[in-house]
């Protein structure tokens, strides 16, 4: 099971699992640990089967005391369309 760590704005709008692309940093001690990927995953806040480990910290670097559990179903590459902060400045 691996573990990874991602920045999400606002996490209690996720009450079940929930498809979404994001960055995630890789937490697995090895050779990757604190790797970047730009992902897309299902998340939730309750287990999901197969799923790894997601530590969620909020925006401001919060983190919440709760385990999430990720499932990465597509590694999406080093850039994806779209605007920078969106969301975060408007």
């Amino acid at each position: 099971m691996k573990e990874y760590m991602a920045w999400i704005e606002d996490p209690e709008l996720i009450k079940g699992p929930q498809e979404m692309s994001i960055t995630v940093k890789e937490l697995t001690p090895g050779r990757r640990k604190y790797l970047g990927h730009n992902v897309k995953a299902t998340i939730s806040p309750t287990a999901l089967p197969g799923a790894d480990v997601l530590r969620v910290r909020r925006v401001n670097g919060l983190l919440l005391p709760e385990t999430w559990y990720i499932k990465i179903t597509e590694e999406l590459g080093e850039y994806w369309a779209g605007r920078p902060y969106a969301g975060v400045v408007d």
